[in-house]
């Protein structure tokens, strides 16, 4: 309380401590004016409060004390009923204080002050009521060295609380796996603390728009955690502090962002595999603001890259359930499966750390999926549940010739020698008098024939006439059409050697770097075109094989990688799957045209329909590509489509020996089957119109 005498210069107060007089033990007063008229009933219960010093009295003069700072109003002292008293000295207009802190004790009227150091000082009351106070106090008022008494008197004071408090700090935060955490400074006021009460947006961050989440009444609680927030994108927060004797302070909006609210890591359990099923387990999640987990499926495991295909297959809600059982497994090789928890705020849980994995490869393949890759070439066997596909096995492996019965989804026949032929060429089907060969090109000079049931090698014939060669073909069951860069030929074969029997030249203005593809039609007739040409030449063979007619026609023969140009002979007509376009094979000219399907992979055994897909072999691979797992059938004689869903994206759609529609599909998304994905996906699949 002294301190507050400081204003009219008198002295400080620990020179006043210093020249306070000490008490005689035997008589604590003896004749001393100092303790004239003490007020020996005054009330501690009637000193707890805040008072603050209007005047003083000395050597018989009134003298009033100033407010230094008006907008702050007086300096003052809290008792409080812990023995303790703070003197609150204003130090300037932004109503910063310094703080005095002492205990006290009153006994017989003497009130006794005594700071942390031990030093007291005893002030004299003579008059203490509900609203005054009075004391004396010894304080060097002259300057003499010696002590004067002065009286003090001080009135009941309310200060504006507001301008003694300021909340340090209040802070949000919510990162990474974290909750939202609120927390401040504690409560320092003049006051008794009464509470804190937290607010929170409801539809916009103004404070006139946020509602009571949580009220504190414990001063040193300075943190909160939001156990239940609204799913919002932004959640805005403030704080009201209160004294007992109301709203003290409200503290800035503070916003927190969900989108950076992660949820904590699920590990996923080692998976058991079954015959067709795979179980899943994972532990119970541990973090804050739960929604569900999420298991998706995913062609890779530890990596991404170019074709990554990841689906959701389950959703769980209740954060008990610990287990999922694949019962349907995904089309592909080894899938990954990984397990995450989503948060109400939609963001979802990190696959590794250093600690957990939320992802695990499957050790699993469905019996039907082929153990091939590349696939570049394909020939339905024709009277066989059985494709014959020039293929590779990996990556670094070589091409081969693979025998695959879709009946018991297995390869029940591989070539013996592998073959370094490129992905136009492919291989062909022969019928040497009723016996299955299949037969390619494996050298610039060497066709390769192979037993169409083992697969293992026939014979190489070098045909030295032909350099290099374009394309081969089976005309009858007694002549070959070969050719290259310049000429055609045709060839008699005896078992296993080929004999030259004519040739003719072709294109007499040739396209530099550009290939000569072979057709078929039927009566020792073929056609020979480039495939960037929208012309051909046919060629006849009398029975004797030599070469007796040609002429050029206005038919494009594509034949490559992606399109065909393809000849029924039940319907006696050439369908050119680039331009759609349908010709007769007699007349050589169009007679008919179809739109769908986009990308045509054959023609049924009568030639009346054209199975294929929409899926273009250009698109890029991506989460939002257009593939579709559906087949179409177009008829050519009453112009209507058929559609088929797939179970897996068709790649080559077509009719067996039976009247069956089947389709090498893929499990994942997948340009064509000589391109690659990330896991073997490959299998055949029975389409049901």
């Amino acid at each position: 309380m002294l301190k507050n005498f400081q204003i009219i210069n008198l002295v400080c107060i620990s020179c006043a401590l210093l020249l306070s007089c000490s008490k005689d033990e035997n008589n604590p007063f003896g004749n001393d004016p100092f303790y004239n008229n003490v007020f020996k009933e005054a009330d501690e219960n009637k000193l707890y409060g805040i008072w603050a010093i209007h005047e003083a009295e000395f050597d018989g003069a009134v003298i009033p004390i100033p407010i230094n700072h008006e907008s702050c109003g007086r300096d003052f002292s809290i008792y409080k009923d812990d023995n303790s008293v703070t003197d609150y000295i204003i130090q300037d207009s932004d109503c910063n204080v310094q703080q005095f802190r002492a205990s006290w004790s009153l006994e017989a009227g003497i009130l006794t002050q005594t700071t942390s150091s031990g030093q007291s000082q005893e002030l004299v009351i003579i008059e203490l009521t509900d609203n005054s106070l009075s004391f004396r106090a010894k304080i060097d008022v002259t300057e003499d060295g010696e002590p004067d008494i002065v009286v003090i008197n001080a009135r009941r004071h309310t200060p504006v609380e507001s301008n003694f408090y300021n909340y340090s700090f209040f802070a949000v935060d919510a990162l990474e796996e974290n909750p939202i955490e609120l927390s401040w400074g504690s409560y320092n006021g003049i006051y008794e603390f009464d509470r804190y009460e937290i607010y929170r947006s409801v539809t916009d961050c103004t404070k006139a728009n946020m509602a009571l989440i949580h009220t504190i009444d414990d001063s040193e609680t300075t943190t909160f955690i939001d156990e239940n927030p609204p799913a919002d994108e932004d959640i805005c927060y403030f704080l009201k502090i209160y004294s007992v004797n109301g709203l003290i302070e409200e503290t800035f909006v503070q916003t927190v962002t969900t989108e950076f609210i992660r949820p904590v890591n699920v590990y996923q359990n080692p998976i058991t595999v079954t015959d067709h099923s795979i179980e899943l387990s994972w532990e119970t999640y541990v973090g804050h603001y739960f929604s569900h987990y999420e298991i998706t499926v995913s062609n890779y495991f530890e990596s991404s890259g170019y074709g990554l295909e990841e689906q959701i297959v389950a959703t769980i809600p209740d954060m008990a359930t610990t287990s999922w059982t694949d019962e349907n497994p995904p089309y592909f090789k080894n899938p990954a499966y990984t397990i995450r928890a989503v948060n109400i705020f939609g963001n979802k849980s990190r696959v590794f750390n250093n600690v957990t994995t939320s992802s695990r490869e499957a050790d699993f393949k469905r019996p039907e999926i082929m153990e091939l890759d590349y696939v570049y070439s394909s020939i339905p066997h024709p009277n066989e549940s059985s494709v014959y596909l020039l293929a590779k096995d990996g990556d670094y492996s070589e091409r081969k010739i693979y025998k695959f019965a879709y009946d018991n989804n297995s390869i029940v026949a591989i070539a013996n020698t592998s073959l370094n032929t490129t992905a136009t060429e492919g291989i062909k089907l022969f019928n040497d008098n009723g016996t299955i060969e299949i037969a390619a090109q494996s050298g610039s000079r060497e066709i390769e024939i192979y037993d169409g049931n083992s697969l293992q090698s026939k014979f190489t014939e070098t045909l030295t006439e032909v350099f290099p060669m374009s394309d081969f073909a089976q005309l009858d069951f007694e002549f070959y059409a070969f050719c290259d860069s310049k000429n055609v030929y045709v060839y008699s074969r005896n078992n296993t050697s080929f004999t030259l029997v004519d040739q003719a030249p072709h294109f007499s203005d040739p396209i530099i770097g550009a290939e000569i593809k072979l057709l078929t039609t039927g009566n020792n007739t073929f056609i020979a075109g480039y495939i960037e040409s929208n012309n051909s030449i046919t060629f006849q063979i009398d029975s004797n094989g030599f070469i007796i007619d040609s002429s050029m026609v206005n038919l494009p023969l594509q034949i490559d990688y992606q399109h065909n140009t393809v000849f029924n002979s039940s319907s006696n007509l050439i369908v050119n799957f680039e331009n759609k376009n349908v010709y007769s094979a007699n007349s050589l000219s169009i007679v008919d045209q179809f739109s769908e399907p986009y990308f045509p992979h054959n023609l049924s055994s009568n030639g009346q329909e054209v199975f294929g897909s929409n899926n273009n072999p250009e698109w890029s691979i991506d989460e939002n590509s257009p593939h579709e797992k559906r087949a179409i059938i177009h008829n050519l004689e009453n112009n209507s489509n058929t559609e088929i869903q797939t179970l897996g994206y068709p790649l080559f759609v077509f009719e067996n020996h039976l009247g069956e529609i089947l389709s090498i599909s893929a499990g994942t998304k997948r340009e064509s089957l000589f391109r690659s994905s990330p896991k073997k996906n490959l299998f055949i699949e029975k389409l049901e119109r």
